[in-house]
């Protein structure tokens, strides 16, 4: 009696570990997302590289930088800098679908010695990891998101393979930053 109940605990305890050893459909997109993305990372010397210019109404202006695997864009870098900060958005794609997002808040302190912002000592004031889900952005872990930030992200993340598209060289984004 007692060696049936242990072979019944055994078995629904390897039952148990089983269960729980499986991904779930979530948890596999995000670990195939992760490789996408680490993969694109690690192959950007080896893609066609292009940059366009944003008017972005801030006096720093901004730039995309565009990395694409033979017609493929692969990875857009968007970089809008104020007077004392930039926002730094890399959006990867998979075909034509936006897959991961990672955006970047960097501020730069004021110097009394340059009597200006001291663009050599960045101080990184947000970051955030995001993957695209059925047209959502998912935070990967910790990151939180705000509705208008991810609203903006979106729209960024269109209008910019909108433009890439067509072949544009100055891209208007002041709307997106009001």
């Amino acid at each position: 009696m007692i060696g049936r109940y242990a072979t019944l605990l055994l078995l629904a305890g390897l039952f148990c570990v089983c269960c729980a050893a499986q991904r779930l459909p979530g948890e596999q997109r995000a670990l195939e997302i992760r490789s996408m993305v680490n993969d694109i990372d690690s192959h950007l010397k080896g893609f066609n590289r292009s940059r366009i210019m944003l008017q972005t109404g801030t006096d720093r202006g901004g730039e995309l930088t565009v990395y694409r695997k033979g017609s493929d864009v692969v990875r857009i870098d968007a970089v809008i800098s104020g007077s004392n900060s930039d926002l730094r958005d890399v959006f990867y794609y998979s075909g034509t679908n936006l897959i991961s997002v990672r955006t970047k808040t960097v501020n730069y302190p004021y110097s009394s010695r340059l009597n200006g912002f001291d663009f050599a000592a960045p101080h990184v004031k947000a970051a955030a990891d995001y993957h695209v889900r059925d047209g959502n952005l998912i935070p990967v872990g910790r990151a939180k998101i705000a509705p208008s930030v991810a609203s903006r992200l979106l729209q960024e993340a269109e209008l910019f393979m909108t433009a890439i598209r067509h072949g544009t060289q100055v891209i208007n984004i002041e709307k997106l930053l009001k």
